[in-house]
C-alpha cells in the first residue's frame, strides 16, 4: 500500500462563505475521513498569488489516501464524493482537483 495525495481547491457560493466554511468543516471533510483508505484531511486558505499566478481557487484542501494504486484511491474518492451532500454554498465551477504520486521519502529538515 502507498499513501497518495488529493489537493482539491473550491470556493463558496457568492455570499455564502460561512455556510460553505461550516459545510467543509462539519460535513465533508468528516464524511471523506470515514471513506476507506482516508488517514487525514486538512484545509487551507489559498493565496496570495505567488510566482506570478493566483490559487484556482480561495480554499484548499489536501488528503492523504492510502491505497495499493492511484486509481484505487481516486475512484473510493470519486465515489465517496458521489455520495455526499454537497452544499449549494459551494461554488463548484471553482472545484480543481489534482492527485499527486510520491516520487520519495518525506524529508524533514534537521
Amino acid at each position: 500500500m502507498a499513501i497518495f495525495n488529493l489537493i482539491v481547491f473550491m470556493g463558496p457560493t457568492e455570499g455564502k462563505e460561512d455556510e460553505f466554511n461550516q459545510w467543509y468543516d462539519e460535513d465533508h471533510v468528516p464524511h471523506a475521513l470515514s471513506l476507506k483508505g482516508f488517514k487525514s484531511g486538512r484545509r487551507f486558505k489559498a493565496g496570495p498569488e505567488y510566482m506570478g499566478r493566483e490559487a484556482p481557487a480561495r480554499y484548499a484542501a489536501m488528503y492523504e489516501i492510502e491505497a495499493s494504486t492511484l486509481e484505487e484511491a481516486l475512484q473510493v474518492a470519486t465515489e465517496g464524493t458521489a455520495n455526499s451532500y454537497i452544499s449549494d454554498a459551494v461554488d463548484l465551477s471553482s472545484a480543481y482537483a489534482i492527485p499527486l504520486t510520491p516520487l520519495g521519502p518525506i524529508r524533514h529538515n534537521a
